[in-house]
């Protein structure tokens, strides 16, 4: 941004914001810890996973986000865990990590403090939600992977 037409970045968010951007690496690292340890198994992994961010794209959508379409992409995958059916599975991870491949071409290439002025948050929630948008991308690959190696090779 050029000086002449500086724009003011917010550097404080309240609690509940806070919170919120707390709770995207942390349910990201968490699901993360779920598929890598095998404490619980794959597919009530991907229950676990693909219900809980339905759950959060639905508060969004009662909260006002017509843009959020995550219970959607979500929804099939966890429709496809549920009913155990790897290609719904399948269609589902690609569902999610084409979306998710979409946000990123659009904002992943803008500076941090563009997007934390155009979101109207801070800088630190810009790297918090580049980081989770690609950490999330890396574990629908991993689980697409999985799903593959699982159902169609074996």
């Amino acid at each position: 941004m050029s000086d002449a037409k500086a724009k003011k970045i917010r550097t404080s968010m309240g609690l509940v914001e806070t919170m919120w951007m707390c709770l995207m690496p942390a349910s990201n690292l968490s699901f993360w810890a779920l598929l890598l340890s095998g404490v619980v198994d794959f597919r009530t992994t991907l229950m676990l996973i693909a219900g809980f961010y339905v759950a959060w794209a639905l508060k969004k959508v009662v909260g006002g986000d017509k843009n959020e379409k995550g219970h959607l992409s979500y929804g099939i995958l966890l429709v496809g865990a549920v009913l155990d059916l790897w290609y719904l599975e399948m269609l589902g991870v690609l569902a999610v990590a084409g979306s998710i491949a979409f946000v990123l071409n659009m904002l992943g290439f803008w500076p941090l403090p563009k997007l934390a002025y155009v979101t109207n948050k801070t800088i630190l929630w810009a790297v918090v939600f580049k980081s989770y948008l690609l950490s999330m991308l890396a574990q629908m690959i991993f689980v697409g992977y999985t799903i593959y190696k699982s159902a169609v090779v074996s």
